[in-house]
């Protein structure tokens, strides 16, 4: 967000520099957060190989001991699989955050939540390669839904504007308590006889 492009829209200096640093702050509460996250999952790798190190440690203790060999072999097999479901998640995880980060930089909108929602199952079912936070061939996917889907996608070109051909001023819309209200003062009017 740059203070030409609030200008633009009709802000002014005083309003543009206000919303520069309420975003300022959200952005460094985000970076934070984000850099956090990036220490507990250092932290969490070094425990996991830290783990690693000690079953391998305690299985060469245990040679020799059938029982033990066998327990470390069933701890290891659940291991494997518990980390194999914990990287597919966060691969997942992963995938979803950069189909909705493509998505807001493409500054694509959708006629309805279904419709972006339809967008999004077929992006994930497709799986394109991700690679440092980048969708390959996100563009060409994007262009061919387009064009295979058109309705699901807002027009960039503004909607029709319609105007009155008459130059009688639209009737203003009443309520039906506004209608009732009008109804019961003209039971009290005095009525003029011609």
């Amino acid at each position: 967000m740059k203070t030409e492009e609030l200008l633009e829209i009709g802000l002014t200096e005083e309003q543009a520099s206000k919303v520069l640093a309420i975003n300022g702050k959200d952005v460094e509460r985000y970076k934070a957060q984000a850099t956090n996250a990036k220490k507990d999952i250092e932290d969490l790798k070094t425990q996991l190989e830290q783990r690693d190190a000690d079953i391998a440690d305690l299985q060469k203790k245990a040679e020799g001991n059938a029982d033990l060999q066998k327990k470390f072999g069933e701890l290891q097999d659940k291991y494997n699989t518990e980390t194999t479901e914990f990287q597919n998640k966060l691969n997942a995880r992963d995938y979803a955050d950069a189909v909705r980060s493509h998505i807001a930089a493409k500054g694509l909108k959708f006629t309805s939540k279904a419709a972006e929602k339809a967008f999004i199952n077929d992006l994930t079912a497709n799986k394109l390669e991700l690679k440092d936070g980048t969708l390959t061939g996100f563009d060409d996917y994007c262009k061919k839904q387009q064009e295979s889907d058109p309705d699901a996608f807002q027009s960039e070109k503004p909607a029709p504007t319609f105007v009155n051909p008459i130059q009688n001023p639209a009737p203003k819309p009443v309520s039906a308590a506004g209608l009732a209200a009008q109804k019961y003062s003209a039971q009290f009017t005095p009525k003029v006889k011609e």
